[in-house]
């Protein structure tokens, strides 16, 4: 396993978007584990022993941490459970395991990162520090993610359509347990890097001022209630769901929320999000050249 793990830390050094998104959150996060690479280090894959591992599996594997999601054409569920109870009737029986972060200082200025990579196109990342799970304004930051990607958008209109600078662009917002982040990319020719910078960092600007269309808007909502419906299709992708939102405490029915969640969502809240979180002097600027 660790000669896999150190051959996808590998792998990864050759990405240009992995490269970059490590970049943002090393940069973005000063003191929280997410500015950490998930796979680990060289040096800390190679350190992990057995028994530091059979030590995390005891402390981590209980029935209070667990949870459970079948979802199926069940015949008889009492069945069913009986016969999970008899697999799991092993599990140890034990206090819920909670993981305690250090609180995240905000960041109060610009942070710029310039990274080369031996590559042909150049890479711009705007990232903004936002929210956690928990916050309404997730649905919000969700469409306006959905707006900045939209081939058929503002973004994609400026960049790709009438200047013709990038063909691959697109956002995301990223909650977590902890407050997340929201970032805006765009990979083109080096020599265009700054200027498609200042178009994405334009683009924020006037969200804060300027209502989107109804007709803009509404497509928007449309496609994005379509992709979720859509990524709940197979018994596995809603047992996946349900399971980590009831991990993570927003109940396991909450994917019910979405549709009326988005179709709630008012122009003026998509510029109040705007306000609050596309700050004009605290973000990361990430770009990565040739």
């Amino acid at each position: 396993q660790k000669i896999l793990n150190l051959g996808a830390l590998k792998a990864q050094k050759d990405d240009i978007f992995t490269i970059g998104s490590l970049l943002v959150k090393k940069s973005l996060y000063s003191v929280h584990p997410y500015r950490l690479n998930p796979l680990g280090s060289e040096e800390s894959i190679k350190n992990i022993t057995q028994k530091q591992l059979f030590e995390f599996h005891q402390k981590y594997v209980n029935s209070q941490n667990m949870i459970l999601c079948l979802f199926g054409d069940f015949p008889d569920t009492e069945q069913i459970k009986h016969k999970i109870n008899a697999l799991l009737a092993n599990i140890k029986n034990s206090n819920r395991v909670s993981i305690n972060t250090a609180a995240e200082p905000p960041i109060k200025e610009i942070k710029k990162i310039i990274q080369k990579m031996n590559k042909e196109q150049s890479l711009v990342m705007l990232t903004w520090p936002t929210i956690d799970l928990f916050n309404p304004d997730r649905y919000t930051l969700e469409l306006v993610s959905s707006l900045f990607s939209d081939q058929d958008g503002r973004l994609f209109k400026k960049i790709r359509e009438n200047l013709g600078l990038s063909y691959t662009l697109g956002a995301m917002s990223q909650p977590g347990l902890d407050k997340g982040y929201f970032l805006i990319y765009a990979a083109c020719s080096p020599r265009d890097s700054q200027i498609v910078k200042e178009i994405i960092l334009n683009e924020t600007k006037d969200l804060k001022t300027i209502l989107i269309n109804n007709e803009e808007l509404n497509r928007i909502k449309t496609g994005l209630i379509g992709e979720n419906l859509m990524s709940m299709q197979r018994n596995s992708d809603l047992a996946m769901r349900t399971g980590l939102d009831e991990l993570y405490g927003l109940g396991f029915d909450n994917y019910k929320q979405f549709k009326t969640k988005i179709e709630s969502i008012s122009q003026e809240d998509i510029i109040n999000v705007a306000k609050e979180y596309f700050l004009d002097n605290a973000y990361v600027t990430c770009i990565i050249n040739p």
